[in-house]
């Protein structure tokens, strides 16, 4: 427990840009890992983002984001489920598959990811990814995003002359 809240600490500083960050970094990079290896679905999709861009601590690796996103995912983390879904969408580190992007967005929206409701609101509602048009759903899930504050669902449902 001890550990999680020390990591929990680390992430917050890092994400702050504390003047702390450049030498808690390498330290909150090690606490990471050893909670992604214990099983930790919040630290193996952290740990998957800095995979999945590389920083000076984390050599760049799509490959191994992904099979941390996929630890993640499969214990219902929604950030992860919109990763893959991502990747899938744009082809990186995986074979460029909409259908499949389209499935791991609808699995993040259904666990609450505001990203994934407007990707999969969008692809509803103009069509693609193998889902087949149905405006009504796609709006339905461009509100659910908008209410979280998601910008891109709320400009979208404006320029449609919808409210959110």
């Amino acid at each position: 427990m001890m550990k999680k809240i020390f990591a929990a600490i680390i992430v917050s500083v890092l994400l702050t840009g504390s003047s702390y960050a450049q030498e808690l970094t390498r330290e909150s990079v090690y606490v990471l890992k050893e909670l992604a290896e214990d099983g930790d679905a919040e630290a193996q999709c952290l740990l998957g983002n800095m995979y999945q861009t590389g920083n000076e601590y984390v050599e760049q690796d799509v490959h191994q984001a992904l099979m941390l996103y996929l630890k993640s995912a499969g214990q219902g983390n929604a950030a992860a489920q919109f990763s893959i879904g991502a990747a899938y969408e744009q082809g990186i580190g995986v074979a460029q598959d909409k259908v499949e992007a389209s499935k791991w967005f609808r699995l993040s929206a259904e666990h609450g990811n505001d990203d994934a409701q407007c990707a999969l609101g969008l692809k509803l509602y103009y069509g693609g990814g193998g889902m087949t048009v149905n405006r009504p759903a796609g709006i339905l899930w461009l509100k659910a995003s908008a209410r979280q504050g998601n910008t891109t669902a709320q400009e979208t449902l404006s320029s449609l002359g919808k409210n959110w």
